[in-house]
């Protein structure tokens, strides 16, 4: 009896370890929804916020809070598989399922980098356009300048 005392301590044990752990998870995942929705909301009215700096730009301040809380999932799950391998084995369902999900999260957060990077050279890339318009109205400027000069005289 002592014995299935024991045994039931543990699984109940393992069970509220695994249910802070779907918690935490949840949580995080939540919070992704929410980031997400609030970039949508803020862009809303600038139409394809792709090719606006103002969109640009939020998206990229979005996307970094949203890397950040991608990685303490990948870490979270990182954590949870390398116990649940230790427990039951690297080749058990739980521990397998456990690295399909990592797998899956770390997908994602490569993905979220790469989307960073484009937004970012975009950004760069529309603020080169941008010093190069600005040069071409200078000459503009100045030819006119010399223009009306010479009409003077």
């Amino acid at each position: 009896m002592a014995k299935n005392s024991g045994s039931s301590a543990l699984n109940s044990s393992m069970s509220l370890d695994s249910t802070d752990f779907k918690a935490g998870i949840s949580s995080a995942n939540r919070e992704l929804r929410l980031l997400d929705s609030q970039f949508k909301a803020g862009v809303a009215t600038l139409g394809d916020w792709t090719k606006s700096s103002e969109g640009l730009e939020k998206r990229i301040q979005s996307l970094t809070a949203q890397m950040g809380v991608q990685e303490r999932k990948v870490q979270s799950i990182s954590e949870e598989y390398q116990k649940v391998a230790a427990e039951k084995g690297a080749t058990s369902r739980a521990a397998q399922e456990l690295e399909i999900k990592l797998n899956k999260e770390t997908e994602t957060l490569g993905k979220m980098q790469k989307e960073l990077n484009d937004s970012t050279q975009a950004l760069d890339k529309m603020g080169d356009e941008s010093d190069g318009t600005s040069k071409e109205v200078d000459k503009v400027g100045d030819a006119s300048k010399k223009s009306e000069k010479e009409t003077k005289k």
